[in-house]
């Protein structure tokens, strides 16, 4: 490796090689400071929104900005936004409050014809062997 010093005030017209080298690898350094600055930044904000979200009891985007800013913490309503909706506790939620019961509108809804029995024993007088169970099986979906 050679490490050498390149003098960085010099007039264009007296530039070498070096020098346009120098001004590029300068120029770059720059642009991916600044990118990496920003990145943190939004990643930051993102972690805070995320923690409110959480402490706020899943309760949505509305709910998180209001509890963020009760207690002095300062979120943009897109970072809360962007928590809520790639939030999987809050998608659980969800698709758990859409499933429907399995009886519904004297009807099963979940099953095909076949899927859904309900068992049970019914007493009935005693035979003459002692027995007095009968086990019914009704096809479900139909009735």
């Amino acid at each position: 490796m050679k490490v050498q010093h390149v003098d960085a005030h010099v007039s264009k017209s007296q530039a070498n090689e070096e020098h346009h080298n120098n001004e590029q690898v300068d120029k770059a350094a720059k642009v991916k400071v600044s990118q990496v600055d920003l990145d943190w930044q939004h990643k930051g904000e993102v972690f805070l929104a995320r923690w409110a979200h959480d402490a706020s009891g899943h309760q949505g985007r509305d709910a998180t900005y209001r509890w963020a800013c009760d207690r002095g913490v300062d979120l943009t309503m897109d970072s809360i936004s962007q928590v809520t909706h790639n939030c999987e506790t809050c998608t659980a939620i969800k698709q758990a409050k859409r499933v429907k019961p399995l009886w519904y509108g004297g009807r099963w809804l979940k099953y095909r014809y076949g899927e859904a029995w309900q068992i049970d024993y019914i007493t009935l007088p005693q035979t003459h062997q002692g027995k007095h169970y009968a086990l019914t099986m009704l096809e479900a979906t139909t009735g």
